[in-house]
């Protein structure tokens, strides 16, 4: 089974491996992480390795949009979409909603943003947010656990983000978390908010294991329209926009929630979540792996 990403392979290097595979009677499954074509890197197009991947038993991707541009190119018989899965997590959160009534959050209502620090997540954009919900009175922090990528880029962009906090005068509001820590702290960390906000700006990855994480937290998840975000649609509350306006409006719309509201949202997300569990992917993985196997024997 590869593990496919634009960055891991020389294509004429991964066509004559995928053919050796074959020529073996080995079954090769490619599980895409990524099939939109860089542009900068006109010489890694996935139209490069048709006919290498036509010779492959499963070509596993994880959202709709990625199935249709596999189709685009003509691979379609050996396409198949398989969600990515999400931690096994149940803490205080969950234990609390077994014994009490689901109730809208009280104030002051805790924001967090979470994933690497890293440009066009739009971490800047979601101050500009913070701070026209606050110019409104609303009673609002935020806490953003974007761990410092180990590359100038992401130090670059931290100094960006703490300057813009400053300038905004949010200091007493706003906490920067840049430390990287452990699956089950941030569960925990995530599990302490009442709403996790996504603010990306544009990205070509295929899907976010950071909304994942927050997801499996138990906590309330917010993306902007973009299609990263396409297959957790059903766990997540959608953004009208990506500005600061559009993303202050969202925010506003989910303060805005009565009890009710928030019991409905909460129990479509949790039915998600059980359904996505890395438990249950990896069974569907398995069945498909073992089935593979076994033809090629």
């Amino acid at each position: 089974m590869i593990q496919f990403n634009y960055g891991f392979f020389e294509f004429t290097a991964l066509s004559e491996l995928i053919g050796a595979l074959k020529a073996a009677g080995i079954a090769v499954v490619v599980m895409f992480h990524a099939t939109s074509d860089p542009p900068q890197r006109p010489e890694l197009r996935l139209e490069l390795l048709v006919d290498a991947l036509l010779q492959c038993d499963r070509l596993l991707v994880h959202s709709p949009e990625d199935l249709n541009r596999l189709k685009a190119i003509g691979l379609v018989q050996n396409a198949m979409l398989l969600p990515h899965g999400v931690l096994d997590y149940r803490g205080a959160r969950d234990d609390d909603r077994d014994s009490h009534p689901v109730q809208r959050p009280s104030a002051p209502f805790r924001i967090a943003s979470f994933g690497f620090l890293l440009p066009n997540k739009g971490l800047e954009e979601l101050l500009d947010a913070v701070a026209l919900l606050r110019a409104d009175d609303r009673d609002i922090t935020l806490c953003m656990l974007n761990a410092e990528y180990p590359a100038e880029i992401s130090r670059d962009a931290i100094g960006r983000v703490e300057s813009k906090i400053q300038e905004l005068g949010l200091e007493s509001v706003v906490t920067l978390d840049t430390a990287y820590y452990p699956d089950e702290e941030c569960l925990e960390k995530l599990a302490d908010q009442n709403l996790v906000v996504f603010p990306y700006q544009e990205t070509k990855e295929s899907s976010s294991a950071a909304v994942r994480h927050a997801i499996a937290s138990g906590a309330a998840v917010a993306v902007t329209p973009l299609t990263i975000f396409e297959d957790v649609m059903p766990a997540a509350i959608q953004l009208n926009g990506v500005t600061p306006e559009a993303i202050a409006y969202g925010i506003a719309e989910v303060l805005a929630w009565d009890d009710q509201r928030w019991g409905d949202y909460l129990k479509h997300a949790n039915a998600w979540r059980d359904g996505h569990r890395h438990e249950v992917i990896a069974q569907r993985l398995q069945g498909v792996l073992s089935a593979l196997a076994a033809g090629a024997q």
